[in-house]
């Protein structure tokens, strides 16, 4: 298993497999070792959630540690997000021309640019991952929003809510 998360899919979806007969109907009786694999199915899935909730524990205090060692500096959010959809690795040249970046509102932050990457990147693999399978959404529309006195990315699926400050990056 390539990770905790993965593992419980895996497993939850076996269970599934022992009490469904059609993917609707649950079966009205169990024989007794799909009983013995659906507790040690379970047992598994209970120690991956445990293992789960450590790695992120453990990736926390990583984080809070580096914190205190990482060199913060202010930097433009336009500028970070650009920098970051330009040097992320797309698999192909039609995905880069899917990202759409709204920077209407730009600001300034007190930010790591390689950890501020690091989460970008991560948001553009999983957007992209979600894009390819369904037709409905064929564009990643990233927008710049102050809300009140938090700032942040705001990932938009919906294209009529984008301004005329959108913009692809190439």
């Amino acid at each position: 298993m390539r990770n905790p998360l993965n593992a419980i899919n895996l497993l939850t979806a076996r269970i599934k497999t022992l009490i469904l007969t059609d993917g609707s109907n649950v079966k009205k009786q169990l024989e007794f070792n799909e009983i013995e694999e659906i507790n040690k199915n379970l047992n598994i899935v209970l120690g991956c959630t445990t293992r789960a909730s450590e790695v992120i524990d453990m990736i926390l205090a990583n984080l809070k540690e580096k914190t205190k060692q990482q060199k913060l500096e202010f930097l433009s959010t336009s500028d970070l997000l650009t920098s970051a959809i330009q040097e992320y690795g797309f698999d192909h040249e039609n995905q880069r021309e899917k990202v759409i970046l709204n920077t209407k509102e730009n600001f300034i932050i007190k930010v790591d640019k390689t950890a501020f990457t690091y989460v970008i990147f991560n948001l553009l693999k999983n957007a992209l991952y979600y894009l390819i399978p369904n037709p409905i959404y064929n564009s990643i529309y990233l927008t710049l929003q102050t809300l009140l006195i938090i700032s942040g990315v705001k990932v938009l699926t919906n294209p009529q809510t984008t301004s005329s400050n959108s913009r692809r990056v190439l």
